[in-house]
């Protein structure tokens, strides 16, 4: 199953190609998804379990396309920095603490590329 996302364009409007980042981002997010709904399951609290494995394998090859290749819609830049926030967010703050921390020089142009290409005013979905 896909990762549905929504209020997103994704290239799927007349004579507009499918976007190959867009549709990376939306694997991404579900092999990541998937991996952490088997944290609880039996033998995935080390994460070596191999449907976790197999997620992981998934989010690694979906990161690859998203990097290979060049977004044609505005959920592929969308998908993009989430992946960039992925590497780059402030760690784990307390939850006070992230709206100042996430406009620090690493993560300040990132934030707001995504709620440019959004909308949203939240942090990239990851």
């Amino acid at each position: 199953m896909k990762h549905q996302i929504k209020n997103f364009e994704s290239g799927t409007e007349k004579n507009q190609p499918i976007d190959p980042v867009a549709a990376a981002y939306a694997d991404w997010l579900q092999a990541r998804k998937d991996w952490r709904d088997m944290i609880n399951i039996e033998g995935g609290e080390d994460f070596s379990h191999p449907l976790q494995l197999e997620a992981q394998g998934r989010e690694d090859a979906a990161a690859d396309i998203m990097l290979q290749e060049k977004p044609v819609s505005m959920m592929g830049f969308a998908g993009l920095a989430a992946l960039a926030w992925c590497f780059n967010a402030p760690g784990e703050p307390k939850p006070e603490e992230l709206p100042e921390l996430a406009q620090s020089v690493d993560c300040g142009p990132i934030l707001a590329i995504w709620r440019a290409c959004t909308g949203k005013d939240g942090f990239p979905e990851t």
